[in-house]
């Protein structure tokens, strides 16, 4: 229950104001500052991420906003840094366009495919949704 789409409310916000951050967000002008505070963000990442467990019920409180957040500032700093825009950058990012245009693809896969699967049981439902 703890990360259902009500209770992780904020890191779908972060997502969005990000877009609108950055939208305002005068162009970087160098130094050290942006990257580093960047990096500091994604270690913060890797270590809630690491050092945390969400059985725990305190850690289960905190944890996800703090992983959200430097996730979202270390986004931040890379998309105005550019960090992703070289030819290993791609291969990051590509996997994930794909997967996510896949992703907003399925409502019409599942709207064209009701005719086959209305009706029917569960498991023969799934069965011909994976076609």
């Amino acid at each position: 229950m703890f990360t259902n789409s009500f209770v992780c409310f904020d890191l779908l916000a972060m997502g969005a104001l990000l877009f609108f951050v950055l939208e305002r967000l005068a162009p970087p002008k160098g130094g050290i500052v942006e990257p580093l505070v960047g990096f500091f963000a994604l270690g913060t990442l890797v270590s809630v991420y690491a050092l945390t467990f969400l059985g725990n019920p305190d850690q289960r409180v905190w944890a996800p906003s703090v992983v959200g957040l430097s996730l979202c500032v270390f986004l931040g700093v890379g998309i105005r840094g550019r960090w992703l825009e070289s030819k290993v950058g791609r291969v990051l990012v590509d996997p994930g366009q794909v997967s996510y245009a896949a992703y907003l693809f399925h409502p019409l896969v599942l709207f064209l495919g009701w005719s086959a699967i209305r009706g029917q049981t569960m498991g023969v439902a799934y069965a011909c949704s994976r076609r």
